[in-house]
């Protein structure tokens, strides 16, 4: 993938950490974070969660989740739809998360023609 500095998700991000007293969208962006310190990519990224209607299918994120046998199922980690901003281009790849290795956390490079905001 050619460089760009907005990414967006094309399969579920899974979460890797647990939250510990933090909102979803802080959890979120540590957790994104500390995998893109994993990969030598830069951190200062701003991470938004995309809505599930927005030019996402049958609100395919939520349909996934991530959770270890002793938690409850209310518990577990929902796969999520992010949109990564960048304060300068990144080359691509990406792939993020929990099962990332299997195709989850897929990001794909959004042309600045493309951006809504």
């Amino acid at each position: 993938c050619g460089p760009a500095r907005r990414w967006r998700s094309l399969t579920p991000y899974l979460p890797v950490r647990h939250a510990k007293r933090q909102t979803l969208d802080e959890y979120v962006s540590q957790d994104v974070r500390v995998e893109l310190g994993y990969r030598n990519r830069s951190q200062e990224v701003t991470v938004s969660r995309l809505s599930p209607d927005e030019g996402l299918p049958d609100r395919w994120a939520l349909r996934y989740r991530r959770r270890r046998q002793a938690e409850r199922l209310d518990k577990a980690r929902r796969g999520l739809g992010l949109q990564l901003d960048f304060d300068k281009d990144v080359e691509g790849p990406l792939l993020l998360g929990q099962l990332s290795h299997f195709g989850y956390g897929l990001f794909a490079p959004c042309p600045e023609a493309d951006w809504a905001s």
